[in-house]
C-alpha cells in the first residue's frame, strides 16, 4: 500500500503544516510514502526526519528536469501575459498589468 503526497513542501506551511507531519506521523507502518516537491531546500533533512519517524530507509531523487515548465502569468487586457519563466521577470509586462489595475481601480 502506497500514500503519494504531491507538493510536500506544504509540510513546512506555517497554517497546514502540522496536519501534513501527523499524517505521515500517524500512518500505519505498513504504508509506504512517495513524496513529491520541486521546492523543498532542505530535502535531505526532511528525509532523514521522515525516515526516523517511520523507522524506514528513506531514497531520495533528486532532479532539475522539470517536465512542466513553472510559468507566472497575469491576467489583464483579457488575455493572459507571461510575466515569468525560466528566462526570469518580465518587469515591463508586469509594470504595464500594475499600471492598468492602478488606473481601473482608482
Amino acid at each position: 500500500d502506497w500514500v503519494i503526497f504531491d507538493e510536500v513542501h506544504y509540510v513546512s506551511d506555517e497554517d497546514r503544516g502540522f496536519v501534513w507531519e501527523e499524517i505521515i506521523i500517524m500512518l500505519p507502518d505498513h504504508i509506504n510514502l512517495v513524496m513529491l516537491s520541486a521546492s523543498v531546500p532542505n530535502y535531505m533533512d526532511f528525509a532523514n526526519w521522515v525516515g526516523t519517524v517511520k523507522r524506514k530507509k528513506v531514497y531520495v531523487e533528486v532532479t532539475n528536469h522539470r517536465p512542466v515548465p513553472l510559468e507566472h502569468k497575469i491576467y489583464f487586457n483579457k488575455t493572459f501575459s507571461l510575466i515569468q519563466d525560466k528566462k526570469g521577470f518580465k518587469e515591463e509586462i508586469a509594470k504595464q498589468a500594475l499600471k492598468k489595475i492602478k488606473k481601473e481601480n482608482g
